[in-house]
């Protein structure tokens, strides 16, 4: 059966389900629904404990913050396993994609120790690094948390 264009409805009904599934190919990658193979394939969680030692606005097309971590006590610095030297440690960078997250270490000192949550991820769709923030906490000075847990414990 032709229409007047000589086109049938075979040809018509096969150029609409190819349209059909481009759509859906572009609202996956726009939407994050192709997360589930690029993005949200999470290989394993953790936290770092460390200094905020830089923080980045870095990508061409997907724009995403790095953070770099500094980490006192750790290396072979001359400062190695000095409390407060967190530039005798070594390095963690990581990916922060959320603005919310970005801002909460935006307000961080550099000399603050925090705890930062993260997820390893196994494909990197977004960022440079296979690691992503996903939350920042501070942390007292370490003179501090050794007095919390003598508070702590006393009771015991």
């Amino acid at each position: 059966m032709k229409n007047r264009k000589g086109i049938t409805l075979i040809e018509v009904l096969v150029g609409v389900a190819i349209l059909l599934i481009i759509a859906v190919i572009i609202w996956a990658v726009l939407s994050g629904g192709a997360g589930v193979l690029f993005h949200g394939n999470v290989y394993s969680t953790g936290y770092r404990d460390g200094f905020i030692r830089k923080l980045a606005d870095k990508g061409n097309v997907i724009k995403a913050w790095e953070v770099e971590v500094g980490f006192h006590g750790w290396g072979n610095g001359p400062h190695a396993g000095k409390a407060g030297q967190p530039e005798s440690g070594g390095t963690w960078c990581a990916n922060i994609m959320e603005e919310e997250v970005y801002n909460q270490a935006k307000m961080i000192r550099g000399d603050q120790l925090v705890r930062i949550f993260y997820r390893e991820v196994r494909f990197k769709w977004e960022g440079a690094t296979d690691y992503r923030v996903d939350r920042i906490v501070p942390l007292p000075p370490a003179g501090e948390i050794g007095e919390l847990y003598i508070e702590r414990t006393k009771d015991k």
